[in-house]
This record gives C-alpha cells, structure tokens and sequence, in this order.
C-alpha cells in the first residue's frame, strides 16, 4: 500500500527530472536567443518606433490568421448546434441562423476581433476584384483590407456593439456595415479616378480599358443610389441614416466629378487646335468637387 501510495510521486519525477536536464542543457542556446530577440527589438524600436515593431510582430505571428480561423471555426460549432436543435422545426429558416451566427460573432471583443479580421479578407478580394476589373497594380490601394478592418472595429468600440442586447446589436451591426460599405467605395474610387485621367490625357486607344472604368463608375453611382433609396424607405430619419447619406452622396459627387473631368481631358484630346478655356472648366470642376466634399 505504501507503494501505491506514492507511485504518483514516482511517476511524476522521472518527466521533471528530464525536463528539468533538457532546460539545463540548452540554457545556454535559450539566452542566446533571448538576447538576440532583445537586441533585434531594440534596433525595431529605436530606428523604427513601437508601431512599426507591432506591425512586423503581427505578420509574424499571423495574428489575423488566427483570430480568422478562430472565429470561422466558432461559428461552424455555433451552426452544428443550431442544426442540430432545431432542423426540421416550423420555426427554423435559414435566414433566422444566419441573424443567430451574426449576432453571436460579435458578442465579446474577441469574436469581434475575429470577424474584424473576416471583413479585413473580404474587403481586401473586392479591392482586388475591382483592380482585377480594371487591369491595374496599385500598390497603395492594397491597404484596403487593413484600413476596413481597423474602421469596423472603431464603429464596433463606438457603438458599445458587444454590450448590447441581441436585437440591437443586430441592427447596429447592419448600420455599421452600411457605414463600412460607403467607406469601401471610397476605396474603389480612389482605384479608379486615377485611371480614368490616365486614359484620357494619354488618349488611350484601348476601349475595352475605357469601357471598364466607365462601367466601375457606374456601379459606384447606382449602388449607393441603390442603398440609399431601401434605407430612407425602411428607416426613419436618424444620425446614422444621415451619416450614411453623406457618405453616399458624396462618393457620387466624387464620380461625377471625375467622369466630367475626364471627359474634357477626352474632348481637348480630340481637338485640333488649342482649347484656351480648357484650364478654367477644370478647374470649376475640381472646385465644386473639392467644395462638395468639404462641405460634406
């Protein structure tokens, strides 16, 4: 009995005795790396500054993979349970799991941070779409899953979405995507202004470069047009339908401004003689554009 009575202890020794020779032996090489981990993020630090090391630790470490896989495979769990329970009910759709799924992926800062980082990678493959769409590399506009992600969590802070009630945080989750989707086309528009200057000061014989750009731009003028008409249909007047509206109208100020521009640049192109007030009527335009906005 006195043998069994200690053979947890015996048992338990022998793993601590040889963990305890493994960390003795390579003592030697864990303080070498510790110091040279300690050097590298000083030289990080004192070169670059703490937000760049933040930004390189978090590559490294493929944080937003992981809070992706995360909230992907919460979700999954989440949806096993729901089928599991209440397929076959009256009362189930799958609109109604969907509302659950939503609601439940942004109820503590972590889920929000998981599916922060699930828009990051949508926005990013629109973005990448949209460059895809017009045949262009822009490498400043590839930032726009980063800039998306930090903007939904921002609203989410803002907004307290974690501490609501399940109701409302799912309306307020819809109208912060509302709000990040005028956002992403801003995006898209800065993508492609600068291409339809390009096309028409150089006079681009290309027309099917010509014919995407135009056809990008009338996408950016119909889907918030779009939006706007089901919002003021659905909603009563509030602060977040007006920020919404501004954002909308804004960006189609933007494109009209944009597609008024490149059209004189096409028309002076076209010209065989020398357009004296073609320096003016741009300006008028890129005035009450800029004025627009401003005011906006």
């Amino acid at each position: 009995e006195n043998v069994l009575h200690h053979a947890p202890v015996f048992a338990v020794l022998l793993p601590l005795c040889v963990c305890k020779f493994i960390i003795c032996y390579n003592s030697i090489t864990m303080l070498r790396i510790v110091h040279t981990r300690y050097v590298y993020v000083r030289e990080v630090i004192s070169n670059y500054g703490l937000s760049a090391l933040a930004e390189i630790e978090w590559v490294r470490l493929k944080v937003p993979n992981v809070l992706r896989t995360f909230w992907v495979l919460r979700m999954g769990e989440q949806m096993i349970q729901i089928l599991g329970s209440h397929y076959g009910e009256g009362t189930f759709s799958l609109y109604s799991m969907g509302k659950t799924l939503l609601v439940n992926g942004c109820e503590t800062l972590t889920a929000v941070l998981g599916m922060t980082s699930i828009i990051s990678c949508i926005c990013h493959h629109i973005g990448c779409f949209f460059q895809w769409v017009l045949s262009v590399e822009d490498e400043d506009e590839k930032n726009i899953g980063t800039v998306s992600a930090i903007l939904f969590y921002i609203l989410a802070l803002q907004t307290g979405l974690t501490s609501l009630d399940r109701d409302k945080r799912l309306v307020r989750l819809c109208r912060n995507f509302c709000l990040l989707f005028t956002a992403v086309l801003h995006f898209v528009h800065n993508i492609v202004n600068p291409l339809l200057m390009s096309l028409s000061a150089s006079y681009n014989p290309a027309l099917h470069r010509h014919l995407r750009a135009l056809a990008v731009c009338v996408f950016l003028i119909i889907f918030p047009v779009t939006l706007l008409v089901f919002l003021w249909s659905h909603f009563t007047l509030s602060t977040w339908l007006l920020a919404v509206t501004v954002f909308s109208i804004e960006v189609i100020v933007k494109v009209l401004v944009s597609l008024a521009t490149y059209v004189l640049f096409l028309v002076d192109a076209c010209r065989t003689t020398f357009w004296e007030e073609f320096d003016d009527y741009v300006y008028l335009i890129k005035a009450f554009g800029n004025t627009i906005e401003f005011a906006f």
